[in-house]
């Protein structure tokens, strides 16, 4: 059954006032109570954020987008997830809202928190290479949150195969964007090393443990961004980054 525009307009006004409603409840003492609401918000926002144009609006709730940075510094895993989830919907391919959301109070700490969960790793991953994609000030915003990088750096080393791919979309798309956030990357302790042993599983058919092919695809993309600074390459040469990507690059054409 097809909407007339008039019931469209109607949806979408009672839709938004919905949207500013819950966003209130967000940061309720009540944590199932803020958790539910942020189930229902990404509801809502499935269904409207694919229109650019009421993106844009959404973004722009100020209310909106410090409740969900409360939930990911204080809520439950549960409220961090859908927090994370929420997030990507607006940040999705719209840079204004990733602008925004970039410089909501706490908002990079709330997804360091969500890094030291299992359940929303992944997701915080997610936003995290989004908010970071073309968008040098929000790299270099994780790059300066204490303890960002290196928990990524867990991630690539340890994490999930699907976390191990977002974590080095991470770090790529904030190398793509500055010469010294790419250098403070290089830097973190045990970086290069763990991004070098997933690059050598691009080619082979038996994967580190818990390894996946795009994932390696990923790190390798990360390397070639970090690269592209003539400052940064001694320390890929000297952790033996050209052999390891030489090496993966012998095994696909053999």
């Amino acid at each position: 059954m097809e909407h007339t525009d008039a019931e469209w307009q109607d949806f979408e006004e009672i839709s938004y006032r919905e949207i500013q409603s819950l966003s209130l409840r967000l940061t309720s003492e009540d944590r199932e109570q803020a958790s539910s609401s942020a189930e229902e918000l990404v509801d809502l926002l499935l269904i409207l954020s694919d229109d650019a144009r009421r993106q844009a609006q959404i973004g722009e709730i100020d209310s909106l987008r410090n409740g969900f940075a409360h939930l990911l510094c204080h809520g439950d895993e549960n409220a961090q997830y859908w927090a994370c989830l929420a997030l990507s919907y607006i940040a999705h391919r719209n840079a204004t809202n990733i602008r925004l959301i970039g410089r909501t109070p706490h908002i990079f700490r709330g997804l360091l928190r969500c890094l030291q969960s299992t359940e929303s790793r992944g997701v915080a991953c997610g936003v995290l290479s989004q908010l970071a994609f073309c968008n040098r000030e929000n790299g270099e915003a994780i790059a300066d949150t204490e303890g960002l990088l290196e928990s990524l750096a867990s991630v690539v080393q340890d994490g999930r195969a699907g976390d191990r791919q977002a974590a080095t979309c991470v770090l790529s798309n904030c190398a793509a964007n500055s010469k010294h956030v790419a250098l403070r990357i290089s830097r973190v302790p045990g970086m290069i090393q763990a991004l070098k042993r997933l690059c050598a599983t691009a080619a082979t058919e038996d994967t580190a443990p818990g390894g996946d092919a795009r994932a390696a695809v990923s790190a390798i993309g990360c390397m070639d961004n970090l690269s592209h600074y003539q400052e940064v390459r001694p320390l890929l040469k000297a952790a033996g980054v050209p052999e390891a990507l030489a090496a993966a690059m012998e095994k696909e054409g053999g």
